[in-house]
């Protein structure tokens, strides 16, 4: 996932920038980039066993999970969004240039954070005042 966010915020900043002369080769690599997320997110769906739900009987993880418990009790739901997400991956990959892909990037955001809402449960860093 912080891959994921770097990318985001790299796009983010692309979009905001006024054009620029390397603007073909930051399309070029942000649209591959987006296709190579687009094969890599389905594996999510297998991130969350039933092993995986702290409050399962069986619980084994070494790691504290973002994650909503609705991940566990509506998989349906959440390989849905996920879809979904892919689908708008796929479609930003093909943008033609900043403008199109400005406005691909929006749906992607909104495909993400839909997600997000329904499964993630926001990160408090243990540094953030209290």
């Amino acid at each position: 996932m912080e891959g994921i966010y770097q990318y985001m915020d790299d796009a983010d900043d692309w979009t905001g920038q006024s054009a620029g002369a390397s603007d073909a080769a930051m399309l070029q690599a942000l649209t591959r980039e987006a296709a190579h997320t687009a094969l890599m997110l389905p594996a999510f769906k297998q991130l969350f066993p039933p092993f995986t739900n702290p409050e399962s009987p069986e619980f084994s993880s070494m790691f504290e999970t973002y994650a909503l418990p609705g991940i566990w009790a509506k998989p349906d739901i959440f390989s849905a969004d996920l879809d979904a997400t892919v689908a708008a991956l796929n479609v930003l990959s093909m943008a033609r240039d900043r403008s199109e892909y400005a406005r691909r990037l929006e749906a992607l955001q909104a495909t993400c954070d839909a997600c997000h809402d329904h499964f993630r449960r926001v990160y408090v860093s243990p540094l953030d005042p209290k």
